[in-house]
């Protein structure tokens, strides 16, 4: 559990400075700017967020209900031991007087943030897909090639696109800093927990470490899978304009404009989990949410070999 208290802390304190240094009016007001270099009107259908809102009130219920089921278990168990007396000082501060205000506190931060993480990356993916669309279009039916000033739109479009994505990860990797991370243990954890120690814990409590393991999945994709999409939209941008073949192009501000957007198609757009430890591409969540869940499995196996009568 102190992985999934660290991923709540984590969120509640990059929510806190969001809110302080106005992140959500910025990102609003950027997101209107980007959207003001659209070719055509903005479809309300294909952007709307009626789905996401309604997953993310089911997910915030499971949340809320898994962790106060894991506040009310611990503090039940350990009511056991008082009356054992078998209470130590320190963790009767943490079970009666830190839980309470943490719990709580995690059970409506932790889907809040996760949900207002994904959304924000949502809107930058549906810009992209936008654009891709555009100028898929544009290539498909020789528009781009035969006009200069569409091929200029699209490149100060992109430029803004860019341009966006970048101030964006600004404030959109702080919630990578130790929210994967956590997210990996606490589905590794709970596999050890609930697998190793069948015999030691009580039946309800291995129940809620295996709904932990499915929770801290979710959130760590919610976390990742986002931003590895932007990743693999902005690469079809560069397969978009090698397919164009404007390199051959004899019109001098065709091929100027035709390279720069090829150019900053190479700049680094990635974010970074860990405090730089690695990128986030679009196959980073499947290698990562591999790796966790087995290194549970893999500790229990040691576990067993080395300890089989514990």
């Amino acid at each position: 559990m102190m992985f999934a208290v660290l991923y709540a802390t984590s969120t509640s304190i990059v929510l806190c400075f969001w809110t302080r240094q106005r992140f959500f009016n910025e990102f609003c007001d950027d997101l209107t700017k980007v959207q003001q270099h659209r070719i055509h009107p903005i479809n309300m259908s294909a952007n709307s967020n009626r789905k996401c809102h309604i997953v993310a009130l089911i997910l915030s219920i499971v949340f809320a209900c898994v962790w106060m089921a894991t506040f009310i278990l611990e503090f039940l168990d350990y009511c056991i031991e008082i009356r054992k007396g078998n209470s130590k000082f320190i963790e009767t501060l943490y079970k009666f007087v830190l839980n309470p205000i943490v719990y709580p506190l995690a059970a409506i931060s932790t889907p809040l943030i996760t949900t207002i993480y994904y959304l924000i990356n949502r809107s930058i993916n549906n810009e992209l897909q936008d654009f891709n669309a555009d100028l898929k279009d544009a290539v498909i039916t020789n528009r781009l090639q035969n006009d200069t000033s569409l091929l200029a739109q699209f490149n100060n479009r992109h430029q803004s696109l860019v341009e966006f994505i970048l101030k964006s990860n600004r404030q959109l990797i702080k919630p990578l800093l130790f929210g994967p991370l956590a997210c990996v243990l606490c589905s590794a954890n709970a596999v050890f927990v609930a697998s190793a120690f069948e015999n030691e814990i009580p039946m309800r409590d291995v129940s809620i470490y295996f709904f932990w393991i499915p929770c801290s999945i979710v959130t760590g994709v919610f976390n990742l899978a986002p931003p590895g999409h932007t990743q693999a939209l902005l690469r079809e941008v560069k397969n978009i304009l090698l397919s164009a073949d404007l390199h051959q192009d004899n019109n001098s501000e065709t091929y100027s404009l035709y390279k720069s957007m090829l150019r900053r198609c190479d700049i680094d757009t990635r974010l970074t989990v860990c405090g730089g430890a690695a990128y986030i591409d679009p196959a980073y969540t499947a290698k990562v949410f591999w790796i966790g869940p087995n290194v549970g499995s893999l500790m229990t196996i040691v576990k067993k070999l080395m300890f089989p009568d514990n």
